[in-house]
């Protein structure tokens, strides 16, 4: 078979594009949620504060939880 230089172009940008895109997508696929649900603990004080507190699934969320009396 044989290749014209246009043809060899065009195979040297397709081949790397689709393991790129093969790549990220399993980067996608691979990657965890986060505990806490769409967005990130911004929050740098107690977490009682936050007002995601009941939902939270962060160690520390937790660990507040655990150490509050029952209302």
């Amino acid at each position: 078979m044989v290749t014209d230089r246009r043809q060899f172009l065009r195979d040297c940008a397709r081949y790397p594009a689709l393991a790129a895109m093969v790549g990220l997508a399993g980067i996608l696929g691979l990657r965890r949620a986060s505990p806490a649900g769409p967005l990130p603990c911004l929050k740098r004080r107690v977490c009682q504060e936050c007002g995601r507190f009941e939902d939270c699934l962060l160690p520390r969320a937790q660990a507040a939880r655990a150490a509050t009396p029952n209302s």
